[in-house]
Order: C-alpha cells, then structure tokens, then sequence
C-alpha cells in the first residue's frame, strides 16, 4: 500500500509539471501544442523504457522553455521599470520543480515500472 502512494505521489509532480507546460502554451495561443502536451503522459501507459525516457526529454525541453520565458519576461519588465524580482523567484521555481520532475523516473519504484520489463 506504502508503494503505492509513493509511485502515485511520483506520478502526480510529473502530470504537474506537464500540466503547467501545457497551461503555458494554451496561455500564449497555441492551443494544439497545449492539448498535445497535456496527452504526452498516456504514453506512459505503455510502461516501456523509451516512454520514461519520452517524457523525461519532454520535461527537459519545458525546463529549458520556462527558462527562456523567465529571461523573455524579465528583460520586459526591466526595460519598463516594473517589478521583476517576485515573477522571478515565482517563475524560477516552476523551472526547478520541472527539471526534478525528470529525477522521478531514476528512483526505485519508476526503474521497477519502465526498465525491468522485458522487451518484446
């Protein structure tokens, strides 16, 4: 039961962070790319390696996106003399959570799932 709640608490920060990078595209108008993110995690159904591994490159590529975004918007504000520091701390910590969100997939409980299954 105790594994239980640990592999569906480790489920829960990815689909967050998932969740968050598909809100950030249905945020800037891109509606399809917001819908094709928020899909991604039913690959992991498949319980493969290359579907942790999918997801875990998905995750990289937000983390690399909310870091440009953060760059994009505080440069914006500066140039405006509006404040920056309160969005940066916010918008940091969203980038954060999403790159140990990859981590998930290395722990015990995900290896026993994606990479000990035999390929057919």
């Amino acid at each position: 039961m105790k594994n239980k709640v640990i592999i569906f608490l480790q489920f829960l920060v990815v689909f967050i962070s998932i969740l968050m990078f598909a809100a950030h595209f249905y945020r800037a108008g891109h509606e399809i790319l917001a819908y094709s993110v928020l899909a991604s995690p039913l690959i992991l159904i498949l319980r493969k390696w290359y579907t942790a591994r999918v997801i875990q490159v998905l995750l990289f590529i937000a983390t690399i996106q909310w870091w440009i975004t953060i760059d994009k918007i505080a440069r914006m504000r500066m140039a405006f003399n509006m404040p920056f520091y309160r969005f940066t701390v916010i918008m940091s910590s969203v980038a954060i959570f999403t790159l140990l969100s990859i981590l998930v997939f290395e722990s015990k409980s995900m290896k026993k799932i994606y990479f000990n299954k035999k390929i057919k």
